[in-house]
């Protein structure tokens, strides 16, 4: 059962949405769209045409929030992977906050689907199905 467990925490499946509040709470997961004029203003910062910066939440202060940068997808979708260097956004160059959370709906269809395939192929490389060893006896036992 444990085993089963381990493989839905490794394959949660996880989602952006706006944040709840006003603010997330440091250390979570977001992503920053930024406006036209973020686009243009931060450049120099985190290459040509940002237009949504993903990371880790440091802090909010009264210019903005402050991030270890995962991501940063530019205007043509292109992706830059970052190492958690820390870049401050001003507020008003950011045109949408969005939070990482685990999608249950996903992350349970995914799961049961991996179930349901370790379970076939148990039957089919002649296993019993079960989670306890051979059906009809304890394990190294003749009865069956």
């Amino acid at each position: 059962m444990l085993g089963l467990g381990l493989v839905a925490v490794l394959m949660a499946c996880y989602t952006y949405r706006p944040s709840d509040g006003p603010v997330p709470a440091v250390g979570a997961r977001v992503s920053l769209e930024l406006t036209a004029e973020g686009t243009s203003a931060l450049a120099r910062e985190l290459g040509p045409s940002p237009a949504r910066v993903d990371g880790v939440l440091l802090g909010v202060d009264s210019i903005g929030p402050s991030l270890a940068v995962h991501d940063v997808e530019n205007s043509r979708g292109e992706q830059a992977r970052w190492n958690g260097e820390k870049v401050r956004v001003p507020r008003q160059l950011i045109a949408a906050v969005e939070e990482r959370r685990l999608s249950m709906t996903q992350t349970g269809m995914i799961a049961g689907l991996a179930v349901g395939g370790l379970y076939a192929a148990s039957r089919l490389l002649g296993g019993s199905g079960t989670l306890g060893g051979a059906a009809g006896g304890a394990p190294g036992s003749n009865n069956r």
